[in-house]
Formats: C-alpha cells, structure tokens, sequence
C-alpha cells in the first residue's frame, strides 16, 4: 500500500488516539488501585479505631464497662463503611469500563479512516 498525504496523517491519527487510550487506561488503572488500597488499609484500622473508642471512654467514664451493645454498635459501622466501599469501587470500575468502550470506539472510528483512506489511495 502506498501512503499519500491523506493515509498517512489518518495513519498518524489513530496511532495518537490509541497511544491517548493507553495512558488513559493506565492512569485509571491506577487511581482504582490506590482506591483499592487505601480501602483495605482503612478496613484492617477499624478494630484499632474501636478499641481506642472504648478505651478513651473508658479513660473519661471509669465506671462504665464496655458492652456488647458497643461491639454491636461497632461491627453496624464497620459494615456500613463496607458497603459504601464496595459500592463506590464497583461504581468506579463500571466507569473505567465505560471510558474504556467509549475510547474503543474511537479508536475503530480511527481505524476505519486509515482504511478508508488506503481504499481511496491512488497506485502508481
């Protein structure tokens, strides 16, 4: 195939559009790992939070033990935060993924430049 002026710069369009999904894909890739991350770190913190909570109340009320009301009280949180966890690290990825099909398709609009300008392409 030879390349005139027209293929060439749809040629160079779609490699810019796909060298643009792939450091989008990679940077969103990476928020959502750190996202997963600091969710995990934040998770295996809550049992100190807790304990502390109990003990500095404790500290203030030295008369008042803890219950198992409190223990309840904390497991209700805990699952709550959770939940709201996982239900933004599910929203995340469903908009990764949409970012994803939307680039998709922009890079087979591309594609379908370069081959539409290689059909039109004049032989020598």
């Amino acid at each position: 195939m030879r390349m005139n002026s027209k293929t060439s710069l749809a040629c160079m369009d779609a490699g810019s559009t796909l060298s643009e999904f792939a450091s989008r894909m990679a940077l969103l890739s990476t928020l959502g790992y750190q996202s997963v991350l600091r969710a995990a770190i934040e998770s295996s913190l809550l049992p100190l939070r807790a304990g502390s909570r109990m003990l500095s109340r404790q500290m203030n009320e030295p008369s008042r033990v803890p219950t198992p009301d409190d223990a309840v009280c904390f497991m209700h949180e805990a699952s709550e935060k959770a939940l709201f966890d996982l239900r933004n690290h599910m929203q995340n990825a469903m908009l990764i993924q949409d970012e994803a099909a939307v680039w998709t398709r922009r890079i087979n609009e591309r594609l379908a430049a370069v081959r539409q300008a290689a059909m039109v392409a004049p032989y020598k």
